[in-house]
């Protein structure tokens, strides 16, 4: 059962979820419209230019709001030919997740398509913007995050629960994903 302040989700409005949860899959996509619109899609009220900023500094991105190498938040996305790599598509994804501000926030491997050292900043900037908020990351790559508690799934069962030093000490599991994480591929 899965319960969100004490209420069941199955009570819960279906209108009422995306004000809940913010998501960020792996096969998540931007629209063929300006940076701007995608990062600002279905907000009400529109964020603030500061917001907005404040999101694209945290996913790294800020010579999107400087214009420098030719594209700004006016830039339409395209996919063919692609304007923005996979990377880039990735960390605007994660930008629009916090700029909605929903008190629970769902990234599926959010380090997909990023550098390590980028995708342990942008991860510790989605926790500190996170303050209060309950923030669930899916991920094979359980090195990039300082979570406070941790789930560890085999074959879609739940293995051991804890934080970090607990489950390094007790759960096979958990030392066999950080030792296949940190070796060179």
């Amino acid at each position: 059962n899965i319960a969100v302040d004490r209420i069941a989700v199955r009570d819960i409005e279906p209108q009422q979820l995306p004000q809940l949860f913010g998501v960020v899959r792996q096969t998540s996509r931007l629209l063929q419209r300006a940076v701007r619109d995608n990062l600002t899609l279905g907000l009400v009220p529109p964020p603030s230019a500061a917001a907005v900023r404040q999101a694209i500094t945290a996913v790294k991105m800020d010579a999107l709001v400087d214009g420098d190498a030719g594209r700004d938040l006016s830039t339409v996305y395209r996919q063919n030919p692609p304007n923005f790599s996979g990377g880039e598509v990735r960390r605007l994804l994660i930008a629009r997740m916090l700029l909605g501000g929903s008190p629970i926030s769902v990234l599926d491997e959010p380090e997909a398509g990023l550098p390590s050292a980028t995708a342990e900043d942008i991860l510790e900037a989605v926790v500190a913007q996170a303050q209060g908020r309950t923030v669930i990351v899916v991920t094979h790559a359980p090195h990039l995050l300082r979570s406070d508690y941790n789930v560890v799934l085999q074959a879609g069962r739940v293995v051991d629960v804890g934080p970090h030093e607990q489950l390094l000490a007790r759960c096979g599991v958990y030392r066999e994903l950080l030792a296949d994480a940190l070796q060179p591929s």
